[in-house]
């Protein structure tokens, strides 16, 4: 599959209140509003979030395995995080190539993820991304 300019890819998920603790567990970041309902209940989200690295890293799982797939390389992200992510809560991965640089297989990518339920665009970013087989002139 040769991958060209205004080629999307749509990705649906949900992280789970245990993947959110074990996140926690396996990087160290402990902070309450992710892992103590109690604790987040007092916070300005009312409940527990996501972490907002997690959330990322299913864009890098999807660019990696599916979309554009095996051989790829993750070159960078530039990322704002606009809102927050919610354990249980379905998403959606949105990716657009914006733009190809054939000669030597990068695209730059654009990366969001958008809450389903509200459709609001809780990640928005950009990635760079490498893969001899799609990305060629």
């Amino acid at each position: 599959m040769i991958l060209k300019v205004g080629d999307q890819y749509h990705y649906d998920f949900s992280i789970s209140q245990e993947e959110v603790n074990e996140f926690a567990r396996i990087t160290g970041d402990t902070n309450p509003v992710h892992i103590d309902p109690e604790f987040a209940k007092t916070s300005e989200f009312g409940r527990t979030v996501i972490h907002g690295v997690f959330g990322l890293s299913i864009i890098s799982r999807v660019m990696g395995t599916q979309w554009p797939g095996e051989g790829s390389l993750y070159l960078g992200q530039n990322i704002e995080f606009k809102g927050p992510m919610y354990p249980g809560d379905q998403y959606r991965i949105e990716l657009e190539v914006k733009r190809v640089i054939g000669r030597v297989h990068i695209a730059v990518v654009e990366t969001n993820i958008r809450h389903i339920e509200s459709g609001k665009i809780v990640v928005k970013g950009e990635a760079k991304a490498m893969n001899k087989k799609t990305f060629v002139s």
